[in-house]
């Protein structure tokens, strides 16, 4: 009766313990990606001083519509062709003696050959001014620094001439100024 009795117990025991329950677990990964942006559009490819005062003088000249997209932290560099606006001349003689103010003619002292300009750019409510006297000519550019990502739209850049203090030759003064922007990533 001993046996029954602890059958009919045993039995009791294995009906009252729950049965395991069952788990089943799974893992899902998101990825998505966005290209790296850094865009600057609507920047006009020509600005015309128009005629020259006697030491250079000339009407600013604004450049609107200017759009920037970087979705990165980024870098700003200038490069300029010349460092300045240089006169256009047959005769290497009549060049500046440097690339400094104030531009004196090698063949014409008294009379200056070249002329530093400004730009200063409006993107936000941020302003910045920069002028072609911290720039060297050829492929060495000056970091300008660097931003936080931006996008702005209708960024304008006014440009303006710094007169000198001697006569300009005559004839006709150029310069290009490249503008390059790095992303630093994040």
């Amino acid at each position: 009766m001993k046996r029954i009795a602890l059958a009919a117990l045993a039995a009791t025991a294995v009906m009252a313990t729950p049965a395991m329950a069952a788990s089943a677990q799974q893992s899902t990964a998101f990825i998505a990606k966005r290209a790296i942006v850094c865009d600057l559009t609507g920047v006009v490819q020509e600005i015309d001083f128009g005629d020259l005062g006697n030491l250079g003088t000339a009407g600013a000249q604004t450049d609107n519509g200017i759009n920037l997209l970087c979705n990165q932290p980024f870098s700003v560099n200038l490069k300029s062709q010349n460092g300045y606006l240089k006169l256009s001349a047959t005769n290497p003689a009549n060049l500046a003696t440097g690339e400094a103010a104030p531009f004196t003619s090698g063949a014409n002292p008294g009379f200056a050959a070249g002329l530093d300009y400004t730009a200063t750019a409006t993107v936000g409510s941020n302003t910045f001014t920069g002028n072609s006297s911290q720039i060297l000519a050829g492929n060495v550019g000056v970091n300008l620094g660097n931003s936080p990502a931006v996008s702005v739209t209708g960024a304008s850049i006014v440009y303006n001439t710094i007169p000198g203090t001697l006569p300009l030759l005559g004839g006709d003064y150029n310069d290009t100024l490249t503008i390059t922007l790095t992303t630093l990533g994040v």
